[in-house]
């Protein structure tokens, strides 16, 4: 239906540009959320058993940043672990719309012990539209007993677009893979990333899947969950490539690749079958 306030122009002199506005022009522009490569990156350590510290970095929250100053670090609590039980915690930047105002700070969610690991459910609402509360997911704590096994890093990558024009442009410092999904949307292969497994030139690998197609549903964005030596990160699909960066790519190695597709913000989610790239 019509209606007289629909069309908001925003960059008018004398117009006053809410935080609202500010994050859902963000969100347009970078399309995705997570960890800029910057500074350290938001990198989290063990401490001990009850503390998880991270350094200083910058976050994007459906458009909404935080940051650790430069230089300074956040440390967080986690809960004891029970004996003889596993837990997964999950460390989030919450952002959250009250009658207060607007708060966004990094916080622990703490999981359920059991013989298994279960994530905790987080609440991840669209503040365009009418939501209060978004939990963007950082890193997983697991705890086996009381003692901190490990840190897993969920969050994605993000780039400045001066980095990304730069990985586009380098041309000869980009090693691009091409890889066919059957129809099936299954494949396994393997393809040679580095030159006579020796460290690639310092340079980012760029993954591109040639049928398209199986990438324009309406609704849907697709990500590359990387595994190697235990580093894990996901990685979003920009103008069709899986841009990986030379955190990974600095040592030659197996890497178990898996593609997910989310739907509305992670309301649904599909995982492809897993691939090799060595």
């Amino acid at each position: 239906m019509a209606n007289s306030d629909a069309v908001e122009p925003i960059t008018l002199t004398g117009k006053n540009v809410t935080a609202a506005i500010d994050a859902y022009l963000f969100d347009a522009l970078y399309g995705q959320e997570g960890i800029f490569e910057k500074g350290n990156k938001l990198k989290a350590t063990i401490i001990s058993n009850n503390k998880i510290r991270l350094s200083d970095g910058l976050l994007i929250n459906q458009g909404h940043f935080l940051r650790i100053k430069p230089g300074m670090y956040e440390d967080l609590t986690i809960d004891n672990g029970t004996q003889n039980t596993k837990r997964c915690d999950c460390i989030v930047a919450e952002f959250r719309i009250s009658s207060d105002g607007e708060t966004h700070e990094i916080k622990v969610v703490k999981g359920t012990p059991g013989t298994v690991e279960t994530v905790p459910k987080l609440t991840k609402n669209d503040l365009e539209n009418g939501g209060s509360i978004r939990q963007l997911e950082l890193y997983r704590v697991h705890l086996n007993g009381i003692n901190i096994s490990g840190v897993d890093k969920v969050a994605q990558s993000v780039y400045s677009l001066i980095q990304l024009f730069s990985i586009m442009n380098r041309g000869d410092k980009v090693k691009l893979i091409e890889i066919y999904l059957s129809d099936e949307q299954t494949h396994a292969c393997s393809r040679n990333i580095f030159y006579a497994g020796r460290k690639y030139d310092d340079g980012a690998m760029a993954i591109k899947f040639v049928n398209e197609e199986l990438f324009k549903a309406p609704g849907w964005k697709y990500y590359l969950k990387v595994l190697k030596d235990g580093i894990l990160q996901e990685i979003p699909m920009m103008e069709n490539l899986f841009i990986i960066s030379t955190t990974l790519t600095k040592e030659a190695g197996v890497y178990t690749c898996q593609i997910i597709a989310r739907y509305n913000f992670g309301e649904k989610q599909n995982h492809f079958q897993s691939l090799n790239l060595k």
